[in-house]
């Protein structure tokens, strides 16, 4: 069982996580997912990152600083950065951003992101009550209940490598049945 104290050094981490700008290479830890038990290779796709925000004068502002709009939906823009990460005008706006991945060891293929949080499913056996006493116990906010199966809870974590980090810590205790993160993934019209 993990210990709380794992998660504290997971927040941690996750705090040192917001301070890398989208564009920097995430940590080698942070290279794969789980969807179900299955352990998921993943790659970032370095020169794009994405914006989860819905201001438009946020999207503005990111295209003045250098940032280009390649891709995008209701939910998610995706920008290409700039060659030089340590562009003076991009690094301010590209830092609210989420690295932007692809599944597998290649950057190519299907775009996913993350918008923040952890989809998880708890034990069949275990009540509401039991599913907010772990959550408050591992310095979570709140958890809420999903349409799609019993015991399947949205916990909220901040977007980006935030909730990667979390969402692997937490299948990792062995105290759910499957932990992911809540993925925006690119899709294309039919």
């Amino acid at each position: 069982m993990i210990t709380t104290h794992l998660f504290r050094i997971v927040r941690s981490l996750v705090a040192t996580a917001f301070g890398l700008a989208a564009g920097v290479a995430v940590a080698s830890d942070t290279s794969y997912y789980y969807d179900g038990a299955q352990k998921v290779a993943l790659s970032q796709v370095p020169s794009l990152a994405a914006d989860f925000s819905r201001s438009s004068s946020g999207a503005q502002a990111r295209l003045a600083s250098g940032l280009t709009a390649v891709a995008g939906d209701s939910v998610a823009r995706i920008y290409r950065l700039p060659a030089s990460s340590t562009d003076a005008q991009a690094a301010p706006a590209a830092k609210a951003l989420s690295p932007v991945f692809a599944r597998g060891a290649t950057a190519g293929g299907r775009l996913m992101a993350l918008p923040g949080g952890v989809l998880v499913k708890f034990k069949p056996d275990w009540t509401r009550e039991q599913v907010d006493a772990w959550v408050a116990a591992h310095g979570f906010t709140a958890a809420r209940p999903m349409d799609f199966g019993k015991n399947w809870f949205r916990i909220d974590t901040a977007a980006g490598v935030a909730s990667l980090l979390a969402a692997n810590a937490i299948f990792e205790s062995g105290d759910v049945l499957a932990a992911s993160p809540n993925w925006w993934m690119q899709t294309s019209a039919k």
